[in-house]
């Protein structure tokens, strides 16, 4: 399924490139003129990005669920869904353990 930014773009394309009617390229691609229209107003602080990593790097063990929590504790007045979508497009995730080796296995058997 191609997401509705993708599908904005191709019609802007087509109605760009061959001179066709936007109604006529929104049906042609199954996207209502609306959402090709529709601009987003969202605001979001720099701080809280850069408080968000600060965090996150700060413990590599936690999700986005305690990071959202400390966040809360900082001041930031955000919600779940938001540090969610901020920790994904910021490329992080919790960082696994490194595997504990105690004791080795001989290959071979035991001389």
């Amino acid at each position: 399924m191609v997401r509705p930014g993708a599908r904005k773009r191709v019609v802007h394309w087509v109605v760009t490139k061959f001179g066709i009617s936007e109604r006529r390229a929104c049906r042609l691609f199954g996207l209502h003129r609306s959402t090709k229209r529709y601009v987003s107003r969202r605001t979001e602080p720099p701080e809280l990005r850069a408080a968000l990593r600060e965090v996150a790097y700060a413990h590599p063990r936690f999700g986005y669920r305690r990071v959202h929590w400390l966040l809360e504790r900082r001041g930031f007045a955000v919600g779940q869904r938001r540090v969610r979508r901020i920790y994904r497009e910021e490329g992080l995730t919790v960082r696994r353990r490194r595997e504990c080796l105690k004791f080795r296995v001989r290959v071979g058997g035991f001389s």
